[in-house]
């Protein structure tokens, strides 16, 4: 088999390796032949990842497990954090959102690192919105914005992202819609990926408002920005969005077409 070079080149290889039912058991007899506890670490973390992409939350969660059962400490703490949040993620994803509570809750006793302990923070806000428990997400939001404004500014828009869907939640449209448009109008600090998911969820709305003249003109403005990005992924979730914006809006685009 060999190792890899990073961990795309891993995580691209056992995605493929699922697809012609590659067992767990391979996996960790191979790194183990290799007496290579680290790529074994490795194996079942991009198993996790590969399986989660399939929607196999229980085999996601076995592996992350494994994975972090490998060592017993904080060895690497940007792996650790993001492992246990894969793991939290697979509980969110099987409905078991106390337990992923408990796994951030538990990580912020352990971690006092001010941009993790905001990602945190923004994290348990998400789940918060999931249980319906705006008080607990608007509590934790507020602790990762107010982190990020003084220690992580290039993450603010993630914090800012999740306090529009707390107001859309809340069925606050109005709320949603002007921080929504505050990330994308931002000339700096936003990754490309923050812009275009904040595009998508300020296309949703004015789909529920029934401003479909600005859902028009907001398809308008992300195609341009993609075009700016000048990023192959990006311009995949664009015609992503732009499909199911056609189909789910034909006669819309038509009536506003014939109005010119």
């Amino acid at each position: 088999m060999g190792f890899f070079q990073n961990k795309k080149q891993s995580m691209d290889y056992y995605c493929s390796k699922i697809n012609n039912q590659i067992s767990i058991d391979e996996a960790e007899v191979t790194a183990r032949k290799f007496n290579n506890l680290d790529e074994l670490k490795k194996i079942y973390f991009n198993l996790s990842i590969a399986y989660g992409k399939s929607k196999d939350y229980e085999l996601s969660l076995h592996c992350i497990q494994k994975s972090l059962n490998i060592f017993s400490s904080i060895e690497n703490t940007s792996y650790y954090v993001y492992a246990k949040s894969c793991e939290a993620n697979c509980y969110v994803s099987l409905k078991q959102l106390d337990k992923a509570i408990s796994i951030y809750k538990n990580l912020l006793k352990d971690i006092h690192i001010d941009k993790t302990t905001a990602y945190l923070y923004n994290n348990l806000a998400c789940i918060y919105i999931e249980k319906g428990d705006y008080k607990n997400a608007e509590t934790y939001n507020n602790k990762s914005y107010a982190l990020r404004e003084s220690s992580d500014k290039n993450s603010l828009s993630q914090t800012m992202k999740t306090k529009a869907y707390i107001y859309e939640t809340k069925e606050m449209y109005d709320e949603a819609i002007s921080i929504l448009n505050n990330i994308i109008s931002c000339d700096t600090g936003y990754d490309c990926s923050v812009k275009i998911d904040s595009y998508k969820m300020l296309i949703s709305l004015y789909q529920k408002i029934k401003r479909y003249d600005l859902e028009k003109i907001t398809m308008r403005d992300l195609k341009q920005y993609i075009i700016s990005c000048r990023n192959f992924s990006s311009r995949i979730s664009y015609y992503k969005i732009f499909i199911n914006f056609v189909a789910n809006n034909l006669k819309n685009i038509l009536t506003l077409s014939n109005q010119k």
